[in-house]
């Protein structure tokens, strides 16, 4: 190959590198190189001032090639024949070396021999290598990981010595040439499929594909390779700013309720949120409702910022009225007119409010409680627990033994009880552990109850006939029913009626009569239909049944609802003169099938299932429609909230306010995307992985979810958020598994069937969920839970060279630390940020991993978004400078190498699983993870380019385009993002604990 006749002129920097204490080399400027290519060769300079030469996936030709060059002039005070050196940095994304033993379907593209990167040196070969050169260190055999204080890569920098070629001027020439076409086979080539490709592998197996970077051009009289020094990673320092109504003395909060209040009023357990030195701990707080009048409320501090001040208050009162409440800082709460009190006593206790009591007998004892007692109205007799089971040709039935009560929490405003025991059968075999949580409330009628039990007998899968809650009731023959809005009547063409002939009508469906010895009830035992039945006789359709009943008699009536019916099917209600059965699974006497395959009627072993309800004590004449505005706060809790207050506190890293008119296109291009992985997705039975599209929680759903309820204030999303939380708590948590104690408390891995499979790992190690859910709403399950999934993210293996391994734990690793302040947590987050300055090339700025094949080795945009989530996070919390300069780096690796248009991203480095209907990807899928990773750089920089990347892959997303969409797991950092698209570089985040690097330097 003949050079350019007329190469680039490139001036030597004055300024020269001290090596050594001597003057030692001067810089070649990476402006002043020209660039030739043939035959499918590219060339280009990139944001790093590294010089790139990139040959696509596909056949080469012999003689094909891709070069940079320019002339140069020695460095001031050489001599001719003097030493003279070239030092200069080199580095690909591809290896010939492979794992010849296999490993989960790895594919291999092995060319040796073929492709070279040279250096020439006034037309002479000075320097090559091939390109199927190892350069990242490790043991391939075990995906190159490394262990602590072992290098992540092999030195990307050498010395050429060319004292021979020493004269004024120097030409100089990078150049990637093909000696061999890939059509050619050589006795180091190997192809192997990777188990996923959807390539024809004959095809496959004759491209080859290629990018190179060259740059840190230095000439040298030393024969020490010259490593630039790293610039500093600069930040602008901000001051944690509070929102304007922070030194507001009154705090407006919107009551977010479905509808109307019930008569007497609603128990309200919801958390607010205060940005950081918004408020002193201890501080005191009263309430005023949309009337202006002090109201009682108990608060409890359950959050707190690093400097001690309130970050989540958690707020308890019973709400009257819909509309504005005032939370008054400084305040003193109003006492209630009839407070909660407790009396315990060796073998009673009894909680009471002046209008309701509730007996508990011994701890130790069956059933759960003895009495309900509530003057003027009905009251209630003991309420016990059940389980029936198939056994094919018998069952089993197991009820509900206590063995200890605890008060959990008591005051004035409201007290709960944790009753726990275990399920039992007459010859008092067991069948696993129960626990159950009585709440009851000031001046309230209405008893909440909420339990969950857990397989801890030898059965892998249990077949569950009947799992209910029943209380007794006086005889109430006579009393007139209602399950809600019903239609008369039945499906003539359903096979039960068909085959039994039990149908019947009745003339009025929300008054049906009572009689002795009789039955009445409301089933959902199908997504789109509920049925009520006289005995077994089906006689009124809907739908969707609202999940309540209303017993109405002269002598007292009562009203009880169940939460989520409909959704969470299939659910009953079982009224009888003597009894009120609130089920799940209700058995029934005429079954004509039962479906044994269905994961509604299975509990795994070790896993929970939880019923939620609540009953309201009355005098008989309880009106429909209260009784349905009953129902309505049972199924979406009535729970405070302010958007522009929530989004300013700093306490989620969610974005601005959806209704940003800046933010207009996202509103409506991508909402309705993100609505229909969450809001719109179905949420059917129990534990069905591929139904509920709840994924285990994987990738953070619920959190993403709760984003989401901030952004837009839809209340469909808090009720996403809600569910998705207790299904991830109670059904995928491992709660009992003897052959391996230590997966308790961690979270099943996801797939068909996700409670048969063993805990999860790396990206499906969440806390954040199960926290922002104890956070929002005081759960104290959710606690205990998070704290589970915290303890299993220690012992991940923190050295794994995959970007989402690392990113993903040290999220929730600084998460809860921030929470709990336990030194171990933050020790495990150093270990993982260590991993990450292992493995992130530290020229190039990517992490090197694999990504389904041994040869090719690069970024893979989705996992290094993941990988930026921790690193942001760990920078919130520590403002340490070295995550600052890595996250700056992964930016400039991703933009660099990874962008294959504006607004685009490739999938991988690997071309095979690059390819979309045979042509590579143009994704935007990720870009809510890249975008946020330059919208943080910007809010912590204030640097152009970070905002100018921060919109692009805005744009990208909000654009009409065929490419494939955001989805909702790729949002967990897609705030930063949008807050720089919305112009808001200065986004109020009171969690920032970013210091001027400089003034510290």
């Amino acid at each position: 190959m003949k050079l350019r006749s007329a190469p680039h002129r490139n001036g030597i920097s004055r300024k020269t590198d001290h090596i050594g204490g001597k003057a030692a080399a001067g810089s070649v400027s990476p402006t002043g190189w020209s660039k030739t290519v043939s035959r499918g060769f590219a060339a280009h300079r990139d944001v790093r001032g590294l010089l790139a030469i990139v040959h696509p996936w596909k056949p080469s030709r012999a003689g094909g090639f891709g070069a940079w060059e320019t002339i140069v002039m020695p460095p001031e005070g050489w001599r001719p024949g003097e030493a003279l050196y070239v030092s200069f940095y080199q580095s690909d994304n591809y290896s010939g070396d492979w794992y010849r033993s296999g490993g989960w379907g790895w594919g291999t593209q092995s060319f040796i021999g073929h492709r070279f990167k040279q250096l020439l040196v006034n037309g002479r070969l000075a320097w090559e290598a091939d390109v199927a050169d190892e350069e990242v260190a490790g043991p391939i055999g075990q995906s190159f990981a490394q262990g602590p204080g072992e290098p992540g890569f092999v030195d990307p920098y050498r010395v050429v010595k060319i004292t021979a070629d020493g004269r004024r001027p120097i030409q100089l020439m990078f150049r990637v040439v093909d000696k061999v076409a890939s059509t050619v086979k050589l006795a180091g080539d190997a192809y192997k499929r990777f188990f996923w490709s959807s390539c024809n592998p004959s095809e496959a197996a004759r491209n080859f594909q290629t990018s190179v970077y060259f740059g840190d051009v230095f000439l040298s009289v030393d024969p020490q390779p010259v490593r630039p020094g790293e610039p500093a990673a600069s930040s602008r320092a901000r001051g944690a700013r509070s929102p304007r109504s922070a030194a507001a003395r009154e705090i407006p909060f919107d009551l977010v309720v479905s509808g109307p209040l019930p008569r007497p009023g609603y128990p309200v357990r919801s958390s607010v949120p205060f940005s950081r030195g918004g408020a002193a701990a201890g501080s005191s707080f009263g309430l005023r409702d949309p009337a202006g009048r002090d109201i009682p409320i108990a608060t409890t501090e359950i959050s707190h910022w690093p400097d001690g001040s309130i970050r989540w208050l958690l707020c308890e009162f019973v709400a009257t009225r819909q509309g504005r409440y005032r939370l008054v800082r400084g305040a003193v709460s109003a006492r209630p007119a009839q407070p909660v009190r407790i009396r315990s006593g060796r073998s009673r206790t009894t909680l009471s409010n002046g209008i309701l009591s509730v007996h508990l007998a011994a701890k130790s004892g069956a059933g759960v409680f003895e009495r309900i007692e509530c003057p003027g109205a009905i009251d209630l007799g003991p309420m016990d627990f059940s389980i029936k089971l198939n056994r094919v040709g018998w069952r089993d039935q197991f009820t509900a033994h206590r063995r200890s009560i605890r008060i959990e929490r008591a005051n004035p405003v409201c007290a709960s009880v944790l009753i726990e025991g275990e399920m039992l059968d007459a010859a008092k075999h067991r069948f696993g552990s129960w626990r159950a949580r009585l709440h009851v409330w000031t001046g309230l009628p209405y008893l909440l109850v909420d339990w969950r039990l857990v397989n801890e007998s030898e059965q892998a899968m249990a077949m569950l006939m009947d799992w209910s809650a029943r209380v007794a009731l006086p005889d109430r023959a006579g009393a007139r029913v209602d399950f809600g809005p019903f239609a008369p009547g039945y499906d003539p063409d359903d096979i039960g009626v068909k085959a039994m002939g039990h149908y019947g009508r009745v003339e009025r469906p929300r008054a049906i009569p009572l009689h002795a010895d009789s039955e009445l009830s409301c089933r959902q035992d199908r997504v789109d239909q509920a049925r009520v039945y006289r005995n077994t006789s089906w006689v009124a359709t809907a739908k969707h049944a609202p999940g309540f009943v209303n017993l109405r008699h002269p002598d007292g009536g009562v009203a009880a609802a169940m939460r989520w019916f409909a959704e969470e099917f299939p659910k009953g209600i079982v009224v009888r003169p003597d009894s009120l059965k609130l089920a799940t699974l209700p058995e029934s006497e005429d079954a004509l099938s039962w479906q044994h395959d269905r994961p509604f009627v299975r509990i795994g072993r070790g896993e929970g299932k939880r019923q939620s309800f609540a009953i309201w004590l009355h005098d008989g004449t309880l009106h429909a429609s209260e009784a349905e505005r009953f129902n309505q706060c049972v199924q979406d809790g009535p729970r405070l909230f302010n958007r522009s207050w929530f989004i300013a506190s700093g306490a989620i890293e969610c974005g601005p306010a959806r209704d940003d008119r800046k933010l207009s296109a996202w509103t409506r291009e991508i909402t309705p995307a993100i609505e229909r992985t969450g809001i719109g997705a179905p949420r059917l039975g129990h534990r069905e992985y591929w139904d509920t599209v709840w994924s285990n929680d994987y990738r953070g759903r619920s959190h993403i979810g709760l984003m989401q309820y901030l952004e837009t204030g839809d209340p469909r999303w808090f009720r996403y958020f809600d569910a998705a939380c207790t299904h991830n708590r109670d059904v995928d948590v491992i709660h009992y598994c003897p052959e391996h104690p230590d997966w308790v408390g961690a979270n099943h891995s996801f797939g068909e069937d996700h409670t048969a499979t063993g805990p999860t790992g790396n990206i499906g190690s969440n806390c954040d969920g199960m926290l922002d859910h104890y956070l929002m709403t005081g759960d104290p399950d959710s606690l205990e839970a998070a704290r589970g999934f915290a303890e299993r993210l220690l012992s991940c293996n923190a050295r794994e060279r995959s970007a989402r391994n690392v990113g993903w734990p040290l999220a929730q690793v600084v998460r809860w630390f921030d929470q709990t302040g336990d030194q171990r947590f933050r020790r495990k987050a150093e270990e993982l940020v260590g991993a990450a300055r292992t493995y992130i090339e530290p020229r190039r700025g990517i992490f090197v991993e694999m990504h389904g094949c041994w040869s090719y080795r690069g970024a893979v945009p989705f996992m290094s978004g993941y990988l930026a989530f921790g690193l942001i996070r760990h920078h919130q919390l520590f403002g340490d400078a070295a995550t600052l300069r890595l996250l700056k780096l992964l930016a400039a690796g991703l933009f660099s190498e990874s962008r294959v248009a504006k607004g685009r991203f490739k999938v991988s480095p690997f071309p095979e699983n690059d390819l979309l209907l045979g042509r590579p990807a143009r994704a935007r899928t990720y870009n809510g993870l890249i975008g946020g990773l330059a919208g943080y750089l910007y809010q912590v920089t204030g640097e152009p380019l970070y905002a100018d990347w921060a919109r692009e892959c805005y744009d990208g997303i909000v654009e009409r385009s065929k490419d494939p969409q955001i989805t909702m797991d790729m949002l967990p950092i897609a705030g930063w993002m949008l807050h720089a698209a919305a112009g808001r570089g200065g986004r109020t985040d009171s969690n920032l604990r970013v210091r001027n690097e400089a003034s510290r330097a």
